[in-house]
């Protein structure tokens, strides 16, 4: 996470995130900015997250974004999308502002790097507050499981119906979708069978079979 200038602002706790398309800005924030919500432009584009949830961003607004230390600063212009929450972080810096500061991001030493009219600025990440926003993000994710867990089991007269089959208990494995007849492969060693599908049609069956025992150290 870094920090920047937004709108005249100071804004901490911004997630840079390489994967997301979009530059967000948190609802919750906005409003603490002392930003009117007459400002957003309309944008009903939803938005879907890593776990395919679904949000429909409440607008658009465009604010100037000033980041790094004088004299090495950069001011760009970025288009945010508005959206409900903001637990975890106020902003999430995303592809687009990236490339408009030609910015590079370097995971090994949580740093990004960009050029500046005075020279290259390297904004490091607040390991404190990173360590502080993950710890909270997973047990705000973990709080959502439990509850998407208790809400899955519906009760009937008869018997509970899991309406998500995503959070099965039981893993019910694999199965093959026909019946497997066994094939001798090598007659000197009667061990070595494979298996091929009942269903095939017997023309096919018999080629693949001849197939089979003229490779015997290939497939079996």
């Amino acid at each position: 996470m870094v920090e920047a200038m937004i709108g005249n602002h100071t804004v901490c706790h911004i997630l840079v995130d390489n994967d997301s398309s979009v530059d967000i800005l948190y609802a919750d924030y906005l409003d603490k900015m002392g930003i009117p919500r007459a400002r957003l432009q309309n944008n009903t584009q939803p938005l879907y997250g890593f776990i395919g949830d679904c949000i429909i961003p409440e607008g658009m607004i465009e604010l100037l974004m000033t980041i790094g230390d004088r004299p090495h600063i950069l001011i760009v212009m970025s288009r945010f999308l508005v959206v409900k929450g903001g637990d975890q972080y106020n902003a999430v810096i995303g592809r687009p502002t990236l490339r408009a500061l030609k910015a590079v991001t370097l995971i090994y030493h949580q740093m990004m790097k960009f050029l500046t009219p005075s020279g290259i600025e390297r904004v490091r990440e607040n390991q404190y507050e990173s360590r502080l926003t993950y710890s909270e993000t997973v047990r705000h994710y973990a709080k959502l499981g439990q509850a998407r867990r208790k809400m899955r089991m519906v009760m009937t007269k008869t018997e509970e119906v899991d309406l998500d089959s995503r959070l099965s208990d039981e893993e019910t494995g694999t199965r093959p979708v026909e019946e497997l007849i066994k094939v001798l492969i090598y007659e000197k060693e009667p061990t070595r069978k494979l298996k091929v599908g009942s269903e095939l049609e017997e023309h096919s069956q018999e080629g693949l079979i001849a197939f089979l025992r003229s490779n015997p150290n290939v497939f079996a």
